[in-house]
């Protein structure tokens, strides 16, 4: 190995946080990038197709990542793609297991979630905390962090350990929805920073030409 009694609009902001995020944790994996926030700015490192990536630099060498992209949808066909994990492959590479562990309530859950990495690289895996958040009826924003010692490791696997993600999802007009992704992580083992950082770039902008692709299969109620 190469590493080691409401009324609608109060109902309806009730039924749009009641998501498992089973499948929101995947993408956090893919893009391998690290760091907490800092004074570093963003860089737009791509745009094509409408979609943006944009990255940042790290003192640890692994730099933190974001994708923003305005699409056909809204935020439920955003969610039914989130927690549909049988299918969570048609848009994230590499995704061997997902499981939830715990749901807390009907807004936060731990999930457990195994990667198959390409030889000689060894499987990874994870265990995310998520929570969501609807700010108001037309803005749902979901927070995700690492917890690694919820679950005891297995050793055919390297345990991501540090990881924090949101997803941002802004109802335009019931048709069109602006979505925003960012994210931190840090791998685990002996990966070089460069490789890490050219994986991710190109990551970013593939999974999210693969999410716009998917979203338009599932209905807007």
């Amino acid at each position: 190995m190469c590493d080691g009694a409401k009324s609608p609009s109060q109902s309806k902001a009730t039924a749009l946080l009641a998501i498992k995020p089973a499948c929101l944790t995947l993408l956090s994996v893919t893009f391998l990038s690290h760091g907490a926030a800092s004074a570093e700015p963003w860089q737009q490192v791509r745009t094509k197709n409408g979609i943006q990536v944009f990255e940042k630099r790290h003192s640890s060498g692994f730099n933190s990542f974001k994708a923003n992209m305005t699409t056909t949808g809204c935020i439920s066909r955003f969610q039914s793609v989130l927690h549909d994990t049988a299918n969570v492959d048609k848009w994230v590479s590499n995704v061997s297991h997902v499981e939830v562990l715990a749901q807390l309530n009907e807004y936060e859950n731990y999930v457990y979630t195994q990667f198959d990495a390409p030889w000689p690289v060894k499987n990874r895996d994870m265990v995310t905390y998520s929570k969501s958040e609807l700010i108001n009826s037309n803005n749902l924003r979901i927070i995700i962090r690492s917890a690694p010692y919820f679950k005891p490791e297995n050793n055919q696997y390297i345990r991501i350990k540090n990881l924090t993600a949101n997803w941002s999802v802004v109802n335009i007009d019931g048709q069109r929805i602006e979505v925003t992704y960012q994210v931190h992580a840090e791998p685990g083992g002996d990966l070089p920073r460069w490789l890490v950082n050219n994986m991710t770039r190109a990551n970013m902008y593939t999974t999210f030409k693969k999410l716009r692709d998917y979203l338009p299969i599932n209905e807007c109620e």
